[in-house]
């Protein structure tokens, strides 16, 4: 008889698997740097940063939802974006779920922002270059995953430092967060 795995085990199978896949790849782009290699290290990595955005939108609404059963105003306009789909009404006056279509920047922004204020943690992730790599490695990304036949799909060297630098900054930010949560576990209920 298989034991089940609860929400936050699966989680971390996941994590893992992903921060695994990365390693492996990035160590085969050492090896050998060649364009294969090259999309799929932009492959992992994203899919590495969807998962933790996904973890990290998860968090903050944990916490709204912990600020309101402590007496806390709940504002909606605050969770929906953290949301993954967005509703819409129908013509039969039924609510319709459809994906949420925020862009990946606006996401990232939002929610890195909302959970640092939630926490109470004040300090400005967005006005580095690393972030400016950070979003242009979201364009190298969008080169190889929407690929146009006048542009290809090649990535240069610097559109790989791009996702090099853009990865410090991602790493740099969430390990600031976790940091800061560590030594001030209770800041969310200031």
């Amino acid at each position: 008889m298989s034991e089940q795995l609860n929400h936050w085990e699966i989680r971390g199978e996941v994590s893992k698997a992903l921060v695994d896949d990365l390693l492996k790849i990035e160590n085969a782009l050492e090896q050998s740097d060649d364009q294969t290699i090259r999309r799929n290290y932009v492959r992992a990595l994203f899919a590495y940063y969807e998962f933790t955005l996904s973890n990290l939108r998860e968090s903050v609404a944990n916490i709204i939802q912990l600020k309101f059963q402590q007496g806390n105003n709940l504002i909606l306009a605050d969770i929906i974006p953290l949301l993954d789909n967005s509703h819409n009404l129908t013509d039969k006056g039924t609510v319709r779920l459809e994906p949420n279509k925020i862009s990946f920047i606006n996401l990232i922004r939002y929610t890195i922002g909302k959970y640092c204020k939630e926490i109470g943690l004040e300090e400005n992730f967005f006005g580095d270059t690393g972030w400016d790599f950070f979003k242009k490695s979201v364009q190298v990304r969008h080169k190889i995953t929407h690929p146009k036949w006048d542009i290809g799909i090649d990535i240069n060297d610097s559109q790989l430092e791009f996702c090099i630098k853009g990865k410090e900054w991602w790493n740099n930010s969430l390990a600031s967060i976790r940091e800061f949560r560590i030594n001030n576990p209770f800041a969310w209920e200031n």
